[in-house]
């Protein structure tokens, strides 16, 4: 099984940041990542919008971000992609899934980018890491394709139990726009 906290970026984002963000007509999106980027804020953001409106950019500029702050990846921060987690867990028979959530929330601040079971394991390891990262006050940043908290839900297949627990531990942006990776035509 390879290391949790090898640093998974798509190739496509690997030189994106906050900077680089397009920010037009998102000024309170930029407000709450500001304030969600200070230590002293224990809450994250779960960013969710249509596909290619800049979720994934987003939370790789977050995490550079928090780099920046001389955090260490897999001591301190992890980001990955939620189909990457669930197959490094899906691979390692020799490990629990509770102790593969263990491992993966050892960590101060937990970015996964992408959230969407696509059965009933993963979706039991998703509640199993909820529950995680509400007992030990993860900051957690994440981000899905919905259009609302409705569709979270459904998709997510949460109860309030567990929607409660994720309010509790992140902010909710929606992102509205065009898709960014359709050309102008």
């Amino acid at each position: 099984m390879n290391n949790w906290w090898e640093i998974w970026l798509p190739e496509s984002h690997k030189d994106k940041t906050l900077d680089n963000f397009d920010w037009k007509n998102l000024e309170q999106v930029k407000q709450s990542v500001e304030k969600c980027l200070s230590l002293e804020h224990s809450y994250g953001l779960f960013i969710f919008g249509e596909p290619g409106l800049g979720k994934t950019h987003l939370l790789v500029g977050i995490f550079v971000e928090f780099l920046k702050k001389n955090l260490y990846v897999g001591q301190d921060i992890i980001f990955t992609q939620f189909s990457e987690l669930m197959q490094e867990i899906n691979q390692a028979e020799s490990i629990s899934w509770d102790k593969a959530v263990d491992e993966i929330t050892r960590v101060k601040i937990l970015i996964i980018d992408d959230i969407r079971p696509v059965d009933e394991r993963s979706g039991i390891i998703l509640k199993k890491l909820i529950e995680r990262i509400y007992e030990k006050q993860i900051k957690f940043f994440t981000s899905m394709n919905a259009d609302d908290v409705g569709e979270i839900v459904a998709k997510l297949k949460l109860e309030d139990y567990w929607l409660s627990r994720l309010k509790e531990r992140c902010l909710f942006i929606h992102i509205k726009g065009k898709d960014r990776r359709k050309p102008n035509v």
